[in-house]
Order: structure tokens, then C-alpha cells, then sequence
């Protein structure tokens, strides 16, 4: 049975998809917030790093690719161990998700100059509002509205409830289901989402994805089944995989950046219409899909620049540095140079505020991995390693 192994160029996909999450945010907020410094900046600026919004999609493929092979190949080996998975993943997510949580609700909330952050309520509203955040159900609570005591954890929801329902429809998936039938089954999984999209469409035309469509589980989580979708592919159907995506060749990478360029085009999460609403996601991830195939099975420039160990720092720091990076945005608001800027000068004030907070942000993600993420991570995988094999381990007598 072929044994995947770590693959770098997963490493500069979350790298640059966590930088451009940051500089999303740093176009979203930095340019209202000193309007008058920033008159002269050309609206396309803001507007193209706005329409980099997909880097959270590229993270669902590659969450979807990684915890999903982990799971079939249990399977493919003949069982599934659901207390190690979990013990994992509790490890891995809670004490760094909890970790910044309270802070922010505890401290940050309290401090007048990041009331804009939480919608403008008092600490004690903010208190009370986030029994949500901490039971991983804001993305259905509040949405993407105000006031929320950390709004950009609605991600976080997805992904945990992606973690929580995996491995039990997976098991469920490999006792009821034979040969083809798991194929067309993550299939039409895959297809759930988009469906769900087109039905809240058919009912609102002039809704915009921000809101309600873009923080929702059930409406937002094609990436993680399509990257679970082809995880199967790769540890069931490797050669046959290869083959076709080796048939394929630099048109799997070209196919990808494509897919990117028309949600640029013609996506967006503040815009309505069929596209945005209804199709977007399940392009982008596509894409990514794509993406993550060329640099497993090709190797060509857009694998080796994907691999290089110049993104493992982001990609090791991304986890703390999505939790932390709106703190740093507002830390930098603070005392970032105001204006009025002429056309240039207002470009590059941009730039470099986007660069100085990723750079921020990314140190203190590191410091949290190395202080907080990494020793609960290497504490539980020596759990889930002792649950392994007290399972695998003869009976008395045996």
C-alpha cells in the first residue's frame, strides 16, 4: 500500500492563502477607516485584493485533502479509530481556538479602542453573546453580523463541524457502500452545498453571499468534501489518478488559476447574481483541487514554487496567525501615518500596511505555535498513538 508522505507544495498553498486572508482584511478595513488619508487611493486597488477573498476555500481543500486521507487510510487498512482521531484534532484546535477566544472576549472587548471590532456593544454584551464562539455555532448564530465577539472564527465553526461529522459518515460510508458506490456517493456529498446555494437563490435573487451563504456550514463546505473526495481518489485509485492527471499535465495548473481568475472576475461576497451566490465556491475549489493534484502527481514550476521552504514558516504559523491577525489590524489602525495621501503614496501606504501586519501577524502565529500549538499537538498525538495500540494489541490469551 503506497504510504503518502508530507507534501511541501501543501505548505506554500497555505502560506500564501493565509498572506492574502490578512491582506484582504487590511483592504477591507484599513482604507474606511482613514477615508480621508486615503481619498486619492484608485478604488481598483482595495478592489482587486478584495477579490483575493478565496484564501479561507483554498483552506477547506487542503483541511478536506489532509484529514481525509488520514481517515480512508485507516479504512483502507481495515479500521477506523475514531477516540485517536478526535483526541487529535481536540489537541490540535481547542487550546490555541480557546486560547485567543477569551482574550478577545475577556480583554480586547473591554478596550474602547477596538469597540469597532465588536460591533460597538459593551464587554459585558460581548460576554454574554459568546456562548456561540465557544460551542463552535456563531457561523449560525450571528453570521457574518454585528456584534459578534470574534467574527472571523465563523471559519472555525466550519471546519469543526467538518471534524465532528467526517469520520462517523466515513465509517458509516465503508460498512453500507460497495466498490463504486463510495465514489458516487462523495460525489453527490460534494454537490450538497451547491444545491443548498441554488435554493436559497431561487428565493432571494438579490442576495449577496456575505451574510448568510458565506459563513454557513451546509452552504460553504464544498472545499472540505471535495478535498476529502479527492483524498479517496488518491489512496483508493492512485495509479489510475496519476494517469489521468499525468494526461493532463500543465493544463492541471493552468485549469486551476483559472478557476481563481473567474471568481475574480466575476465573483465576489459583497455582489448578487447566480454566479457569486451559487457557483463560486465550488469553482474556487475546484481549483484548489487542482492544485493540490498537479503537486502530487507533476512536477513542474508551479510544484516547485509551491514547495519552497520559504512558505513553511506562514504555512507552520497560519492557524495562530488567522486567530490573531484582526488584533494586529487594528493594533496597526493605531498609529499607521495618516494621510492625505496623493495616488502613489496612497498605493504604497497600502502595500506596506498589508506587509507589516502579515509580518506581525505571522511572528506572533509563530510564537503561538511554538509556546502553545506545537506541545499540545505532540501531547495528543502521543495519546492517540497509546489508543492506536491498545486497539491493535491482542486480547489476553490471544
Amino acid at each position: 500500500m503506497h504510504q503518502p508522505g508530507h507534501e511541501p507544495h501543501l505548505d506554500g498553498m497555505r502560506g500564501i492563502s493565509c498572506a492574502i486572508v490578512v491582506f484582504c482584511h487590511c483592504a477591507l478595513w484599513l482604507p474606511p477607516a482613514l477615508r480621508d488619508s486615503y481619498r486619492e487611493l484608485p478604488s481598483a486597488v482595495p478592489a482587486f485584493i478584495l477579490s483575493l477573498w478565496f484564501g479561507l476555500d483554498v483552506f477547506f481543500v487542503l483541511s478536506g485533502f489532509l484529514i481525509g486521507r488520514i481517515l480512508l487510510s485507516q479504512l483502507q487498512r481495515g479500521g477506523l479509530s475514531f477516540r485517536a482521531f478526535y483526541v487529535r484534532r481536540f489537541f490540535r484546535v481547542f487550546p490555541v481556538y480557546y486560547l485567543v477566544l477569551t482574550v478577545s472576549v475577556f480583554f480586547f472587548s473591554r478596550r474602547e479602542e477596538w469597540a469597532v471590532l465588536y460591533g460597538g456593544v459593551s464587554w459585558q454584551e460581548s460576554i454574554a453573546r459568546s456562548w456561540a464562539n465557544y460551542l463552535y455555532v456563531s457561523n449560525y448564530v450571528y453570521g457574518m453580523q454585528f456584534p459578534n465577539p470574534m467574527s472571523w472564527g465563523w471559519s472555525l465553526c466550519v471546519e469543526e463541524h467538518f471534524y465532528l461529522a467526517t469520520p462517523l459518515l466515513l465509517g458509516i460510508l465503508f460498512r453500507v457502500a460497495k466498490g463504486s458506490r463510495k465514489w458516487i456517493f462523495l460525489s453527490a456529498l460534494a454537490l450538497v452545498p451547491l444545491t443548498f446555494r441554488w435554493a436559497m437563490y431561487s428565493r432571494s435573487p438579490d442576495l449577496v453571499p456575505f451574510k448568510w451563504i458565506h459563513p454557513m456550514t451546509h452552504t460553504h463546505a464544498d472545499g472540505l468534501i471535495l478535498g476529502v473526495l479527492i483524498a479517496y481518489a488518491c489512496v483508493f485509485h492512485r495509479e489510475r489518478m496519476a494517469a489521468w492527471i499525468t494526461r493532463l499535465g500543465s493544463a492541471t495548473w493552468i485549469l486551476g488559476l483559472a478557476c481563481y481568475a473567474s471568481v475574480m472576475l466575476w465573483g465576489g461576497l459583497w455582489v448578487p447574481g447566480a454566479f457569486p451566490a451559487v457557483w463560486q465556491f465550488f469553482v474556487v475549489s475546484i481549483g484548489s483541487s487542482l492544485l493540490v493534484l498537479n503537486g502530487i502527481f507533476l512536477d513542474n514550476r508551479v510544484t516547485r514554487f509551491l514547495g519552497a521552504r520559504v512558505w513553511v514558516p506562514l504555512a507552520r504559523a497560519s492557524y495562530g496567525q488567522y486567530l490573531t491577525h484582526l488584533f494586529v489590524v487594528f493594533w496597526a489602525l493605531s498609529w499607521w501615518p495618516r494621510g492625505p495621501y496623493s495616488a502613489p503614496a496612497a498605493v504604497a501606504s497600502i502595500l506596506a500596511y498589508c506587509i507589516v501586519v502579515l509580518a506581525v501577524a505571522a511572528t506572533v502565529g509563530a510564537l503561538l505555535y511554538l509556546t502553545v500549538e506545537r506541545p499540545f499537538l505532540e501531547f495528543g498525538s502521543r495519546l492517540a498513538r497509546r489508543h492506536l495500540a491498545r486497539e491493535v494489541s491482542p486480547a489476553p490469551g490471544e
